[in-house]
C-alpha cells in the first residue's frame, strides 16, 4: 500500500473529504487528489502536517511503504 493510499484509507475513515485536506494544507483539491492517487509525491513536511489533521503518528502513514521496502 503506497504512502497516498494509506493517507485516504485513514481520511475516509475519519470521514474527511480531500477538500477539507486540502483546504487545511493550503493547495487545491485537485493537486491532493492526485497526491493519494501517486500522480505527485508530498513532501514530509505536508506528510507530518495531514498526520496531525489526521490525529495519527507519522509512523502509522509510513509504516506501509518502509514495510514495502524491507519487502525488496
Amino acid at each position: 500500500m503506497t504512502i497516498g493510499n494509506r493517507i485516504k484509507a485513514i481520511r475516509m475513515d475519519r470521514n474527511f473529504t480531500q477538500k477539507y485536506i486540502a483546504a487545511a494544507l493550503g493547495m487545491s483539491h485537485a493537486n491532493y487528489g492526485k497526491f493519494e492517487n501517486g500522480k505527485i509525491n508530498m513532501s514530509r513536511g505536508r506528510i507530518d502536517l495531514i498526520a496531525d489533521l489526521l490525529d495519527v503518528d507519522v509512523a502509522e502513514i509510513l509504516a506501509p511503504e518502509q514495510e514495502t521496502l524491507q519487502e525488496c
